[in-house]
């Protein structure tokens, strides 16, 4: 249930989301994992929902490079010694973007895979204790 509220956008964002997924869930099912997808997904669909949303400019192949790009740097892929891996800008070229298209599109702060449950993120200026 979850994961089907995530996965929810407004009508109005419902073609420029499903122009990113595409593109996403095609990359991901060639170069990495389910888990990527489903995280590019979530990731697509929270952009979806922000007012205004900045995905309906027409750029999907921009704003999917900006996320995978940040999944990418949250999660390690781009360190060689995790799998899958790729380099910034194999995963770039790949999507026929530059590199710093994905920089600069890629959604500040996502959260790494194995803290999406967990809450929102911890602030590095509070006490944990």
């Amino acid at each position: 249930m979850a994961e089907e509220k995530s996965l929810r956008v407004p009508a109005a964002m419902g073609g420029a989301y499903e122009a990113i997924v595409a593109i996403t869930d095609a990359f991901c099912r060639e170069y990495l994992n389910e888990e990527y997808a489903m995280l590019a997904r979530e990731m697509a669909a929270a952009l979806a929902r922000k007012r205004p949303s900045p995905i309906g400019n027409n750029r999907p192949r921009s704003w999917a490079a900006g996320i995978l790009y940040a999944l990418g740097q949250n999660n390690f892929l781009f360190d060689k010694s995790n799998t899958p891996h790729m380099r910034a800008d194999e995963l770039c070229e790949r999507l026929g973007v530059t590199k710093s298209t994905a920089a600069n599109t890629a959604p500040e702060n996502p959260r790494p895979a194995q803290d999406r449950h967990a809450g929102p993120p911890l602030d590095a200026a509070q006490p944990t204790g």
